[in-house]
């Protein structure tokens, strides 16, 4: 479940569980040390080589269509006598990360916990979208390390009218 996903900031350490997993057959557990600014997990178009990832040419990874619906679900939960908090955010990277859509904070806790967001597109089509999981700085930290497991559908059109 790593692959495609890349982190902000190289000291957010991701570990891919199998054991214990919250659903199917793995997920992807970030230990997030205190930052002095806000990291994120994100998912989108590699346009070069980064971390050894690469989309193909003239391929984009996540559209969103202008009148149409999506639906981000996730489960998180943190380590035994920890807490943490997620916030989605969708981001236009073909014009310069321009926010798209920016959820509230999520808490987390030991006890995993199901996040579904609904999401109509109301702008003009945008083809290249960055799906963004903050994670936070400091100030949010509960210690000095918070684990996060995420366990992720991330996007798709949703059935709602």
């Amino acid at each position: 479940m790593e692959y495609p996903w890349a982190v902000t900031d190289d000291r957010i350490l991701r570990e891919r569980v199998v054991v214990g997993a919250y659903s199917g057959h793995s997920m992807l557990k970030l230990i997030v040390p205190d930052l002095e600014v806000g990291g994120a997990l994100y998912l989108q178009t590699f346009p070069s080589p980064c971390g050894g990832q690469r989309s193909p040419p003239t391929r984009t990874l996540l559209h969103l269509l202008s009148g149409d619906t999506y639906l981000i679900r996730f489960i998180a939960g943190t380590d035994a006598g920890k807490k943490g908090c997620v916030r989605i955010r969708l981001l236009d990277v073909s014009h310069e990360q321009a926010p798209l859509a920016e959820f509230e904070w999520v808490k987390l806790s030991e006890t995993a916990r199901r996040v579904e967001l609904c999401y109509t597109h109301e702008m003009a089509d945008a083809m290249d979208v960055r799906l963004q999981f903050d994670v936070g700085s400091s100030a949010q930290a509960a210690g000095p390390r918070r684990p996060i497991a995420l366990c992720s559908t991330p996007l798709h059109p949703s059935s709602l009218p």
